[in-house]
């Protein structure tokens, strides 16, 4: 299970005029916080279960997929 206090409290530093990587530390890199930044709502924590939630749906649907067409060995160690 992540952290998810170093999400939110880097999210609403940075809601609060602070700089990424600057004026607000970053445990798990930018690209993860940038994303969450740009999820256009006001709550944090909102944004972090939004995100979440669809990066689970992409994935589940393209192991549904890779399952359902029942491909060769190598895509089930690519899922």
């Amino acid at each position: 299970m992540l952290h998810w206090q170093w999400f939110i409290g880097t999210i609403e530093m940075m809601q609060n005029n602070g700089y990424l990587l600057w004026d607000t530390p970053s445990q798990y890199g930018f690209l993860n916080i940038l994303s969450l930044y740009i999820v256009p709502f006001n709550d944090p924590w909102l944004k972090v279960y939004l995100l979440n939630a669809l990066l689970k749906l992409i994935i589940s649907l393209i192991f549904f997929k890779i399952v359902w067409n029942k491909g060769n060995f190598s895509w089930y160690l690519i899922s």
